[in-house]
């Protein structure tokens, strides 16, 4: 990885939340506040400096629609390679949110229970 994606992801453990998530579910997109709530249920402010420093090294991409700023892992396969090569698919890593076990589905619509 480039120094700068390894020391973001290393000295920031929000961001390695986020980024895990995204290798789990590649075609995952979502607003700051939807990743806060669904994906790592953290504090949206805190969220949205993660995916600033993320979109700064080039492993986050935001994408712009009059619906407001969706985010999601880059495109740029090298470092899509670079960050599978140091994470795997991110499903090794026990990533997802805590709590009652309701997840989001990747492609963004409502939750789903497990015992559903």
């Amino acid at each position: 990885m480039t120094h700068s994606i390894a020391t973001t992801l290393s000295a920031d453990p929000l961001s390695e939340q986020i980024v895990l998530f995204l290798l789990e579910n590649e075609t995952a997109m979502d607003t700051a506040r939807g990743i806060a709530h669904w994906w790592v249920r953290r504090d949206e402010l805190a969220v949205q400096a993660a995916l600033d420093r993320l979109i700064s090294c080039g492993v986050i991409t935001p994408h712009t629609f009059t619906s407001g700023i969706l985010y999601a892992l880059t495109k740029n396969q090298e470092i899509r390679h670079r960050l599978r090569t140091t994470y795997g698919d991110g499903s090794k890593a026990g990533v997802g949110p805590p709590g009652d076990g309701n997840r989001r589905p990747a492609d963004g619509n409502r939750p789903r229970a497990e015992n559903a």
